[in-house]
């Protein structure tokens, strides 16, 4: 039994305090050991310098008094090398040079374990991903995710239009194998540098490894995992209530998966934060994609740093002109709307709407240098073309969803919110029905009847038994919860392979909307001849990486993503001009504005399925070149829902 009062009495030998003090001035580390031997070696040469000096111990050859300066020399010599006192003379001289070279040996020994020791650690260290990074203008990746090797594509590509950004990444993972899957996922053509540190992006100390206060944008990826908005939560307070963080707001982009969770996120991170909602973002693509062929190769466009994207733009010269009047300014760009004085994103404002001083133009191009004013061409529009009439189907329609995961449920929903009454959704796949909970949105659901069944997809057999000439358009969700990325996208595309085949022996066109994971499997698609395919990781990277450029984009996007508001539409073009004759595109935007829209692309129907030719879809055409449309084509126009 342990006794306080004996072990009081114990008397602390002066050996046992020595003993201690040694190991805690070891344990400071290299420097501090290095810094002991350094003393210890300037004692034992100057201890043996003075010796010599005093009592004039020195060899043959010197012939006068030896001084300190000399002998500190001859000490320091032996110190460091062994071999220099073989040609001394003289035995009291050999004996204290043998003590100094015996001391230096003993010391060097030391020096070179230990200078050995602490570069072995801090290489460790440097593996390890735990330096402080010095970096200005980064962009800095919070967490990490299976589409974070897309991001990382966009943003090595982004950084050919302007200065390269490096990008730093913080992730509970080791360094090394962060690294090593950089590189075998990625192609990075611009060798943008890519720096990686493991920590946990919640720890405010490791926070401080990654420089948050001189980054350009912070993203924050929502982990795979249960509960992951959690997680982003806890890195958001992290971040805005650091007591190091700067004064200054910064640039967050954050990554959550749940709807609910929004307002929490937008509480914590307030006008700094812009907020993705995956579940939402997708499940509104597939949404609309279903409603309209095609529209998800138009996001896609948008959306990726290839093409056509959206940008924003002072431009002087046509102050206290109307939103009319600029549409017909610019032929090789397409503007779609007006940034007022930095507060308010108008898309399609109605056409008297005036651009003033501090307004910016959004508009559609391959790169912001193409935005030039050209020469009126408003004098040619063939008014004579133009129809004014428009038609609308509002008829019930009929779905078919295949497959399921975490996102069918917003799916439900938001096709419900853009359905016409009495709509139907027929849902097939392996889960059981309780396993959807579909009873959970069963309030929300006003203009669909939802019916399941549960049946293996991949089986062939299904389709024969099916009368798919019902359906308007087929959805096939990946089996991302129960399978592997490849997995899932094996049995997708196998869904997708016999689908297609079935609806090719009965002669049937049904548009078919399907999930992909991993965009090396697009290309199996286009020989399918999907013509709507949506890469759900690939398409939040695209997102991700536009936000950074500039946070106003997110307003844009959740407006033309939203059953409210401004949307994208590809309309029939016997709508807007008379089939079957030459017309030029300024032609076909006066005939949108008349109707109080804005049009800024077309879609060819007879190349639908031709994959070289961008499935027939036009963004931001040369408004001068002429065109003749056919029945079945195509205006690509932001309306009002």
């Amino acid at each position: 039994m342990f006794n306080l009062k004996e072990e009081k009495e114990k008397k602390i030998s002066f050996k046992d305090v020595i003993k201690y003090k040694i190991d805690n001035f070891m344990s400071k580390g290299t420097i501090s050991l290095i810094s002991a031997l350094f003393i210890a070696s300037l004692f034992i040469i100057i201890t043996s310098s003075l010796i010599i000096t005093i009592f004039q111990i020195k060899p043959s050859r010197y012939a006068n008094e030896m001084n300190f300066y000399e002998a500190f020399w001859e000490s320091l010599m032996r110190t460091l090398d062994p071999g220099t006192m073989g040609a001394d003379e003289g035995w009291g001289f050999r004996f204290i040079m043998l003590g100094v070279t015996m001391g230096g040996i003993f010391i060097i020994s030391m020096l070179i374990g230990i200078i050995t020791s602490g570069i072995e650690s801090k290489l460790r260290e440097l593996r390890r991903g735990r330096s402080k990074v010095i970096e200005k203008e980064h962009i800095v990746i919070l967490g990490w995710s299976s589409h974070i090797y897309s991001m990382l594509n966009e943003l090595d590509y982004l950084n050919t239009e302007n200065k390269k950004y490096p990008i730093v990444i913080l992730a509970e993972m080791d360094k090394i194998e962060m690294e090593d899957n950089i590189k075998i996922h990625t192609r990075l053509k611009n060798k943008t540098r890519i720096i990686c540190r493991r920590g946990n992006p919640e720890d405010a100390d490791d926070l401080s490894l990654i420089s948050l206060n001189t980054s350009n944008s912070i993203v924050i990826l929502s982990p795979e995992k249960e509960n992951p908005d959690a997680d982003v939560l806890k890195i958001l307070l992290a971040i805005t209530h650091n007591i190091n963080r700067k004064k200054e707001p910064y640039h967050i982009i954050a990554e959550i998966r749940e709807p609910k969770n929004e307002d929490a996120v937008k509480m914590i991170g307030g006008k700094e934060t812009e907020v993705i909602v995956v579940g939402h973002f997708i499940s509104k693509i597939f949404a609309q994609t279903s409603r309209q062929h095609g529209l998800s190769i138009i996001l896609t466009d948008l959306l990726d740093h290839k093409g056509n994207e959206i940008y924003f733009k002072v431009e002087p010269m046509l102050h206290r002109r109307t939103f009319g009047e600029i549409l017909f300014e610019f032929d090789e760009s397409s503007v779609i709307g007006i940034f007022k004085k930095k507060k308010d994103i108008m898309l399609n404002p109605p056409p008297d709407t005036m651009y003033e001083a501090n307004d910016q133009i959004i508009f559609i191009t391959t790169d912001i240098k193409a935005l030039k004013l050209t020469k009126h061409f408003k004098k040619n529009i063939d008014e004579s073309s133009i129809i004014y009439q428009s038609t609308y189907d509002a008829k019930a329609k009929n779905y078919l969803i295949l497959g399921w995961n975490w996102k069918g449920l917003n799916i439900l929903d938001f096709i419900d919110k853009f359905s016409p009454k009495d709509s139907n959704i027929h849902i097939m796949s392996s889960y059981n029905e309780e396993d959807l909970k579909l009873d959970t949105i069963a309030d929300e659901i006003k203009n669909i009847k939802i019916n399941y069944k549960k049946v293996d997809i991949t089986n062939k057999k299904v389709f024969s038994k099916i009368d798919l000439s019902i359906f308007h358009n087929i959805i096939i969700l990946s089996y991302s919860d129960k399978f592997t990325l490849q997995e899932a996208d094996s049995l997708t595309i196998l869904t997708l392979l016999n689908l297609r085949n079935i609806i090719n022996q009965k002669g049937l066109t049904i548009p078919i909307t399907s999930e992909i994971l991993d965009i090396s499997n697009k290309d199996i698609i286009d020989i399918a001849k999907s013509a709507d395919y949506v890469l759900s990781d690939k398409l939040v990277s695209y997102l991700l990486v536009q936000i950074t450029r500039n946070k106003y984009l997110n307003d844009i996007f959740e407006e033309i993503f939203s059953h409210e508001g401004m949307e994208i539409y590809l309309k029939p073009a016997e709508d807007y001009v008379l089939p079957e004759m030459e017309v030029n595109f300024y032609t076909v935007l006066q005939s949108a504005l008349k109707k109080g829209e804005v049009a800024f692309g077309y879609k060819i129907e007879e190349l639908s399925f031709n994959p070289a030719k961008n499935y027939g879809i036009i963004i931001n055409p040369k408004k001068s070149a002429m065109i003749t449309f056919h029945k079945g084509d195509k205006i690509i126009v932001i309306a009002e829902n």
